[in-house]
């Protein structure tokens, strides 16, 4: 029963009689309270409800080559690959930019005086089914321009929230651009004089869109 719920990298490190005597522990509790159960473990961790990315880095020796991504409703942040370990954290009033590429992904971080650029290698884009990680072959956005679409909507719904709690006034909550009217980009890249916050810029960046597969003449009809 243990192998059909827990993945091998953890299995190894789980003893049947430690599982056995945590099992004692909860007999009596009925479905509801176990389900609440486990939603109290899952809470403990502040990142559980963010959207994970494997990605790779080389921009640093500090850190693992292999690493997640996550994206949530806080900011963007770096964790050591399948722990719960993060390295660094980013929330959206100090991200300026963010572009994506089919197999990278750019974020530019810091403020007006001072500002970081990271860029990780995005992987083939993976789904979850049951208890394995099956790679797919799909037709649809590139992991990389799945982590920029995450951000952009998390952004509409802090500019949506900031505005509320202004009063009204623009998409950007009524701060409006930055000081003599010059931002950094209004979309993907884009730089102009002064780095201001994604959330203090005026407008929303269009969802990310991947290249145009490559179209082939549809009078080709044999090789050699």
């Amino acid at each position: 029963m243990i192998a059909h719920c827990l993945p091998p990298r953890i299995l190894v490190n789980v003893h049947r009689e430690h599982v056995a005597m945590h099992h004692q522990s909860l007999i009596g509790m009925n479905v509801e309270e176990a389900k609440q159960a486990f939603l109290n473990l899952i809470q403990c961790w502040p990142l559980h409800k963010a959207t994970l990315f494997d990605v790779a880095q080389s921009f640093t020796s500090n850190w693992p080559k292999s690493l997640w991504l996550a994206v949530d409703q806080r900011g963007v942040h770096l964790l050591e690959n399948r722990t719960r370990n993060v390295l660094t954290s980013f929330d959206y009033e100090a991200v300026l930019d963010y572009t994506p590429s089919l197999n990278h992904m750019l974020l530019i971080t810091g403020s007006d005086k001072k500002q970081s650029k990271i860029i990780v290698n995005t992987n083939q884009v993976r789904g979850f089914f049951g208890n394995a990680y099956k790679s797919l072959l799909i037709a649809s956005l590139p992991q990389a321009f799945q982590i920029a679409n995450l951000i952009r909507e998390y952004i509409e719904v802090l500019k949506r929230n900031l505005a509320v709690a202004a009063g009204g006034g623009g998409a950007d909550g009524g701060s409006g651009a930055a000081a003599n009217g010059q931002v950094y980009g209004t979309g993907y890249g884009g730089r102009r004089d002064y780095p201001v916050s994604i959330l203090k810029k005026e407008g929303t960046p269009p969802p990310a869109q991947p290249p145009p597969p490559v179209q082939f003449s549809s009078e080709i009809t044999s090789f050699g």
